[in-house]
Protein backbone atom coordinates (compact mmCIF):
# COMPACT_ATOMS: atom_id res chain seq x y z
CA UNK A 1 0.00 0.00 0.00
CA UNK A 2 -0.99 2.52 -1.12
CA UNK A 3 -2.70 0.87 -4.10
CA UNK A 4 -5.33 1.85 -6.62
CA UNK A 5 -7.52 -1.16 -5.79
CA UNK A 6 -7.56 -3.06 -2.49
CA UNK A 7 -9.66 -6.18 -1.91
CA UNK A 8 -10.59 -7.43 1.56
CA UNK A 9 -11.41 -11.15 1.39
CA UNK A 10 -13.71 -12.13 4.25
CA UNK A 11 -14.33 -8.57 5.37
CA UNK A 12 -16.80 -9.43 8.13
CA UNK A 13 -18.27 -6.17 9.38
CA UNK A 14 -15.39 -4.15 8.01
CA UNK A 15 -13.29 -3.79 11.13
CA UNK A 16 -10.13 -3.37 9.01
CA UNK A 17 -11.70 -1.44 6.18
CA UNK A 18 -11.83 2.00 7.68
CA UNK A 19 -8.05 1.71 7.84
CA UNK A 20 -7.59 0.12 4.41
CA UNK A 21 -9.78 2.78 2.79
CA UNK A 22 -7.17 5.42 3.54
CA UNK A 23 -4.62 3.66 1.36
CA UNK A 24 -6.49 3.08 -1.89
CA UNK A 25 -8.58 4.74 -4.59
CA UNK A 26 -11.11 1.90 -4.57
CA UNK A 27 -11.93 -0.72 -1.95
CA UNK A 28 -13.75 -3.98 -2.68
CA UNK A 29 -15.19 -5.94 0.25
CA UNK A 30 -16.05 -9.62 -0.16
CA UNK A 31 -17.70 -12.01 2.29
CA UNK A 32 -19.70 -15.22 2.12
CA UNK A 33 -22.08 -14.04 4.87
CA UNK A 34 -24.97 -12.01 3.48
CA UNK A 35 -25.44 -10.25 6.83
CA UNK A 36 -21.85 -8.97 6.75
CA UNK A 37 -22.19 -7.71 3.19
CA UNK A 38 -25.42 -5.89 4.07
CA UNK A 39 -23.80 -4.35 7.14
CA UNK A 40 -20.82 -3.07 5.15
CA UNK A 41 -23.05 -1.69 2.40
CA UNK A 42 -24.86 0.36 5.01
CA UNK A 43 -21.68 1.38 6.80
CA UNK A 44 -19.95 2.63 3.64
CA UNK A 45 -23.10 3.80 1.83
CA UNK A 46 -21.79 7.36 1.49
CA UNK A 47 -18.47 6.30 0.00
CA UNK A 48 -18.84 5.60 -3.72
CA UNK A 49 -15.34 4.11 -3.86
CA UNK A 50 -16.30 1.17 -1.62
CA UNK A 51 -18.07 -1.77 -3.26
CA UNK A 52 -19.41 -4.78 -1.36
CA UNK A 53 -20.03 -8.26 -2.80
CA UNK A 54 -21.38 -11.60 -1.65
CA UNK A 55 -18.62 -14.09 -2.51
CA UNK A 56 -18.74 -17.78 -3.36
CA UNK A 57 -15.98 -18.76 -0.93
CA UNK A 58 -13.23 -19.51 -3.46
CA UNK A 59 -12.99 -16.85 -6.19
CA UNK A 60 -12.82 -13.11 -6.89
CA UNK A 61 -14.88 -12.89 -10.06
CA UNK A 62 -16.20 -9.46 -9.07
CA UNK A 63 -12.90 -7.75 -9.96
CA UNK A 64 -11.12 -7.53 -13.31
CA UNK A 65 -7.97 -9.50 -14.05
CA UNK A 66 -4.68 -7.73 -13.36
CA UNK A 67 -6.19 -4.87 -11.34
CA UNK A 68 -5.75 -5.73 -7.65
CA UNK A 69 -2.87 -3.81 -6.12
CA UNK A 70 -3.31 -5.33 -2.67
CA UNK A 71 -5.44 -8.23 -1.45
CA UNK A 72 -5.95 -8.65 2.28
CA UNK A 73 -7.51 -11.35 4.43
CA UNK A 74 -7.39 -11.54 8.20
CA UNK A 75 -9.04 -14.14 10.47
CA UNK A 76 -11.34 -15.33 7.70
CA UNK A 77 -9.49 -17.66 5.33
CA UNK A 78 -7.95 -19.05 8.51
CA UNK A 79 -11.17 -21.09 8.73
CA UNK A 80 -11.13 -22.10 5.04
CA UNK A 81 -10.04 -25.61 4.10
CA UNK A 82 -7.48 -26.34 1.38
CA UNK A 83 -9.91 -26.53 -1.58
CA UNK A 84 -11.13 -23.00 -0.81
CA UNK A 85 -7.57 -21.75 -0.30
CA UNK A 86 -6.56 -23.26 -3.64
CA UNK A 87 -9.49 -21.51 -5.31
CA UNK A 88 -8.53 -18.11 -3.92
CA UNK A 89 -4.84 -18.54 -4.76
CA UNK A 90 -5.73 -19.51 -8.32
CA UNK A 91 -8.00 -16.47 -8.55
CA UNK A 92 -5.32 -14.16 -7.11
CA UNK A 93 -2.87 -15.34 -9.75
CA UNK A 94 -5.22 -13.75 -12.32
CA UNK A 95 -6.52 -10.77 -10.38
CA UNK A 96 -3.31 -9.32 -8.94
CA UNK A 97 -1.72 -6.41 -10.79
CA UNK A 98 1.79 -7.06 -12.19
CA UNK A 99 3.34 -5.66 -8.99
CA UNK A 100 0.40 -6.43 -6.70
CA UNK A 101 0.61 -8.46 -3.51
CA UNK A 102 -1.68 -10.46 -1.24
CA UNK A 103 -1.51 -10.66 2.57
CA UNK A 104 -3.28 -13.88 3.58
CA UNK A 105 -3.83 -15.15 7.13
CA UNK A 106 -4.49 -18.89 6.97
CA UNK A 107 -4.28 -22.04 9.06
CA UNK A 108 -1.22 -24.14 9.75
CA UNK A 109 -3.18 -26.56 11.93
CA UNK A 110 -2.90 -29.34 9.35
CA UNK A 111 0.76 -29.70 10.29
CA UNK A 112 -0.26 -30.93 13.75
CA UNK A 113 -3.23 -32.95 12.52
CA UNK A 114 -0.80 -35.19 10.65
CA UNK A 115 1.20 -35.69 13.83
CA UNK A 116 -1.94 -36.62 15.79
CA UNK A 117 -2.97 -39.05 13.05
CA UNK A 118 0.45 -40.72 13.10
CA UNK A 119 0.17 -41.08 16.88
CA UNK A 120 -3.25 -42.65 16.48
CA UNK A 121 -1.97 -45.10 13.88
CA UNK A 122 0.80 -46.21 16.22
CA UNK A 123 -1.77 -46.78 18.94
CA UNK A 124 -3.94 -48.78 16.55
CA UNK A 125 -1.04 -51.04 15.59
CA UNK A 126 -0.28 -51.48 19.25
CA UNK A 127 -3.88 -52.47 19.95
CA UNK A 128 -3.82 -55.03 17.12
CA UNK A 129 -0.56 -56.50 18.38
CA UNK A 130 -1.75 -56.76 21.99
CA UNK A 131 -4.57 -59.29 21.99
CA UNK A 132 -4.29 -59.49 25.77
CA UNK A 133 -5.70 -55.96 26.06
CA UNK A 134 -2.64 -54.64 27.91
CA UNK A 135 -1.92 -51.02 28.83
CA UNK A 136 -1.12 -49.80 25.32
CA UNK A 137 -4.05 -51.72 23.93
CA UNK A 138 -6.44 -50.05 26.38
CA UNK A 139 -4.91 -46.66 25.57
CA UNK A 140 -5.38 -47.31 21.86
CA UNK A 141 -9.01 -48.28 22.36
CA UNK A 142 -9.66 -45.16 24.41
CA UNK A 143 -7.96 -42.98 21.79
CA UNK A 144 -10.08 -44.26 18.90
CA UNK A 145 -13.32 -44.08 20.86
CA UNK A 146 -12.53 -40.46 21.75
CA UNK A 147 -11.17 -39.54 18.31
CA UNK A 148 -14.22 -37.47 17.16
CA UNK A 149 -14.12 -35.53 20.42
CA UNK A 150 -10.37 -34.98 20.09
CA UNK A 151 -10.87 -33.54 16.62
CA UNK A 152 -13.46 -31.13 17.93
CA UNK A 153 -11.22 -30.18 20.82
CA UNK A 154 -8.36 -29.71 18.39
CA UNK A 155 -10.43 -27.27 16.41
CA UNK A 156 -11.36 -25.43 19.56
CA UNK A 157 -7.75 -25.27 20.72
CA UNK A 158 -6.84 -23.96 17.27
CA UNK A 159 -9.63 -21.34 17.55
CA UNK A 160 -11.54 -22.70 14.58
CA UNK A 161 -8.51 -23.48 12.42
CA UNK A 162 -8.99 -25.32 9.13
CA UNK A 163 -7.53 -28.77 9.63
CA UNK A 164 -6.34 -29.49 6.07
CA UNK A 165 -4.20 -26.36 5.56
CA UNK A 166 -0.47 -26.03 6.21
CA UNK A 167 2.11 -23.34 5.49
CA UNK A 168 3.84 -25.76 3.13
CA UNK A 169 0.61 -26.51 1.32
CA UNK A 170 -0.08 -22.84 0.66
CA UNK A 171 3.49 -22.39 -0.58
CA UNK A 172 3.10 -25.31 -3.01
CA UNK A 173 -0.25 -23.95 -4.19
CA UNK A 174 1.29 -20.55 -4.87
CA UNK A 175 4.11 -22.11 -6.86
CA UNK A 176 1.64 -24.12 -8.92
CA UNK A 177 -0.19 -20.90 -9.83
CA UNK A 178 2.88 -18.86 -10.77
CA UNK A 179 2.91 -16.82 -7.59
CA UNK A 180 5.97 -16.29 -5.44
CA UNK A 181 5.77 -16.27 -1.66
CA UNK A 182 7.49 -13.13 -0.36
CA UNK A 183 7.27 -14.20 3.25
CA UNK A 184 5.66 -16.63 5.68
CA UNK A 185 5.22 -16.01 9.39
CA UNK A 186 4.05 -18.95 11.46
CA UNK A 187 2.76 -18.04 14.90
CA UNK A 188 0.70 -19.25 17.82
CA UNK A 189 -2.52 -17.79 19.19
CA UNK A 190 -4.49 -19.57 21.92
CA UNK A 191 -2.20 -22.62 21.97
CA UNK A 192 1.56 -23.07 22.15
CA UNK A 193 1.55 -24.70 18.69
CA UNK A 194 2.09 -22.60 15.56
CA UNK A 195 -1.50 -22.97 14.36
CA UNK A 196 -1.54 -19.74 12.31
CA UNK A 197 0.40 -18.46 9.31
CA UNK A 198 0.56 -15.26 7.28
CA UNK A 199 1.68 -15.75 3.68
CA UNK A 200 2.44 -12.75 1.46
CA UNK A 201 2.08 -13.66 -2.21
CA UNK A 202 2.92 -11.82 -5.44
CA UNK A 203 3.17 -12.64 -9.16
CA UNK A 204 6.38 -14.27 -10.29
CA UNK A 205 8.59 -11.77 -12.09
CA UNK A 206 7.14 -8.86 -10.11
CA UNK A 207 9.31 -6.38 -8.23
CA UNK A 208 8.69 -8.45 -5.09
CA UNK A 209 10.03 -11.70 -6.55
CA UNK A 210 13.02 -13.13 -4.71
CA UNK A 211 14.01 -15.46 -1.87
CA UNK A 212 11.26 -16.04 0.66
CA UNK A 213 11.65 -14.62 4.16
CA UNK A 214 10.46 -17.03 6.84
CA UNK A 215 9.79 -16.47 10.53
CA UNK A 216 8.56 -18.46 13.52
CA UNK A 217 6.96 -16.17 16.09
CA UNK A 218 6.06 -17.66 19.47
CA UNK A 219 5.53 -14.17 20.89
CA UNK A 220 2.87 -12.95 18.48
CA UNK A 221 0.06 -12.69 21.03
CA UNK A 222 2.29 -10.72 23.42
CA UNK A 223 3.21 -8.32 20.62
CA UNK A 224 -0.45 -7.88 19.66
CA UNK A 225 -1.43 -7.12 23.25
CA UNK A 226 1.36 -4.56 23.52
CA UNK A 227 0.24 -2.92 20.26
CA UNK A 228 -3.28 -2.64 21.66
CA UNK A 229 -2.00 -0.94 24.82
CA UNK A 230 0.11 1.52 22.83
CA UNK A 231 -2.76 2.18 20.44
CA UNK A 232 -5.12 2.98 23.29
CA UNK A 233 -2.59 5.39 24.73
CA UNK A 234 -1.45 7.20 21.61
CA UNK A 235 -3.85 6.27 18.78
CA UNK A 236 -6.63 8.37 17.34
CA UNK A 237 -9.78 8.64 19.41
CA UNK A 238 -13.08 7.47 17.84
Amino acid sequence: MPAKLVVDIGCGRGRWDGYLRGFCDELVLVDVAESCVSFCKERFARDGAVRCFLGDGSSLDMVDDGTVGFAFSWNSLFHAEMPEIEGYVKSLSKKLAPDGAAFIHHSNFGHYRRSLSAFGERLLRSREQRSDGGGMGRLASAYWKANPLLIRLGLEVGHGAATSVTAEGVLSCAEANRLCCISQERFNWTWRKLTDCISVLAPKGSKWDGPMASSVNHGWVTSARLARVVGNLYGERP
